[in-house]
């Protein structure tokens, strides 16, 4: 299966300088991809119907005048449903804000709560236990996940088929992705020194080729590694 080399549209929202620069740092992995910067939810919302995709903090300003909240962040992903847009949102954790990060949370799972499709509900996060050191955020991670998303997304029905988009939802649908989690997954399933059951499910290979079947296991495989290889360098 060949995927359609489309430049997809990426818009990255993060006001804290040094996650923005990790970000664009990540960013130049990939290719085929356009990614855009932006600090504010002013700013975002003049450009989320031109995107393929959203990666997202969850506390940002309105305005470069104001203070950030996560309400802007519950607001990103409003939008992201109602337009249907592959959605990440890709924090430190919750040592910054503590109590508002809950509120986020409750109210996360309240918008997405039946929200369909494969990984609807992603959160990459990571952390440091060192409250002096900066923690460095899963940008890779997000991005990975929503050019899988973007790119499931583009695909005629004949070439991705309801059965791999089951599997896709399978292996991808947990609401949040602890640290590192969804990474090995991506470099385990690019691993061509694995068998294609190891590789796709590790552990739980066996199961998914009897569920889905060899022939769904190995397309659904191929459509992932395809993707990957397209839009990293």
């Amino acid at each position: 299966m060949k995927t359609e080399q489309k430049q997809l549209e990426i818009l990255v929202i993060e006001d804290t300088p040094e996650h923005l620069e990790e970000a664009k740092r990540v960013s130049r992995l990939y290719k085929n991809v356009h990614f855009t910067f932006v600090s504010t939810e002013v700013e975002a919302e003049a450009l989320y119907g031109s995107c393929d995709g959203i990666a997202s903090d969850i506390f940002f300003p309105r305005t470069k005048e104001t203070k950030p909240t996560f309400e802007c962040g519950i607001n990103a992903g409003s939008h992201a449903k109602e337009l249907d847009l592959p959605l990440a949102y890709c924090t430190a954790g919750k040592s910054a804000h503590a109590r508002e990060y809950d509120e986020f949370l409750d109210l996360y799972f309240q918008i997405f709560d039946g929200y369909v499709g494969f990984g609807s509900r992603p959160f990459f996060y990571s952390y440091s236990e060192n409250p002096n050191e900066i923690p460095r955020k899963s940008w890779k991670s997000a991005f990975d996940y929503l050019l899988l998303k973007a790119a499931a997304a583009s695909m005629t029905a004949d070439s991705l088929d309801a059965q791999q988009y089951k599997l896709l939802e399978n292996l991808f649908s947990g609401a949040i992705f602890d640290r590192g989690q969804f990474q090995k997954q991506i470099d385990g399933m690019m691993n061509e020194n694995l068998s294609d059951e190891e590789a796709l499910g590790g552990e739980n290979g066996p199961y998914l080729t009897r569920t889905y079947g060899e022939d769904t296991c190995k397309r659904t495989l191929d459509f992932i590694r395809e993707t990957i290889r397209t839009y990293r360098n």
